[in-house]
């Protein structure tokens, strides 16, 4: 395996699963409509974690390994391999991953509706795991 890519044991798995699922309900939890600003951009981060970490659950699962680099492409692309006939999964995780600099480094908030957005991308991945770790 090259450096860009770890493989996982069942316990990594499970680890990054409790990570997505951890990572959902605090951006749920922060999810406010009408609220302030800044609780849009808590949704969003971590909205991303739960993405990331379910997608790493799912390939790991799935494959044996997840990507470990900054390639985001080769994520979206381990986890099409992953499920190969899910493809709003790697579509959504795309969405994520685009998303991720803005809401873990940007110096603006971003809008309730975008918050959203990604919170909706998040919960269809991480129900995209569940049902992976169940199978």
């Amino acid at each position: 395996m090259n450096a860009r890519i770890k493989q996982m044991t069942a316990a990594e798995v499970r680890i990054r699963a409790e990570h997505a699922r951890d990572s959902l309900l605090t951006a749920q939890a922060r999810f406010e409509p009408g609220g302030p600003m800044a609780s849009n951009n808590t949704t969003g981060l971590n909205a991303v974690n739960a993405g990331i970490a379910a997608a790493d659950a799912i390939c790991g699962s799935k494959l044996g390994y997840r990507s470990s680099g900054q390639d985001h492409k080769q994520a979206i692309g381990l986890l099409t391999q992953a499920l190969p006939e899910k493809r709003t999964a790697a579509r959504d995780l795309g969405r994520l991953l685009e998303a991720k600099t803005l809401t873990s480094y940007g110096a603006s908030h971003i809008t309730e509706a975008r918050a959203s957005e990604l919170l909706k991308y998040a919960t269809r991945l991480v129900d995209e795991m569940e049902a992976a770790l169940a199978s």
